[in-house]
């Protein structure tokens, strides 16, 4: 039997409970990334849905694409590390401290893929 770790953080189940009390709704999580697009300056946001299709076994899919100021792939993927805010504590929008992204995306999936 191994020893019990003094960290804070249970690693191999934190994803999980993390995704799992988050976002809740939909509605909530596609709030989030509004509200980030908002914050780098877009001003078009469009949230495309594709519905899922029983028949084909076909999942549903929501694309939210903006104007705003953009990220390159190693923001990118800063950003969607929990805690890896690049706004940390910054008082302009709703969230301030690097869990909302990675928060709302995987509350909603069990994959998250960039396009």
């Amino acid at each position: 039997m191994s020893k019990p770790s003094n960290s804070i953080v249970a690693l191999d189940k934190f994803i999980l409970s993390t995704r799992d009390s988050g976002y809740k709704s939909t509605s909530s999580a596609v709030a989030e990334l509004v509200d980030n697009a908002l914050q780098a300056n877009a001003r078009t946001v469009r949230i495309s849905i594709a519905a899922a299709d029983a028949k084909s076994g076909s999942d549903t899919r929501i694309q939210i694409a903006d104007d705003g100021l953009g990220m390159n792939r190693a923001t990118l993927i800063q950003a969607m590390r929990f805690g890896g805010s690049g706004r940390y504590n910054d008082r302009a929008g709703l969230g301030r401290f690097g869990m909302g992204l990675p928060n709302a995306s995987l509350g909603q999936a069990r994959r998250v893929t960039r396009s």
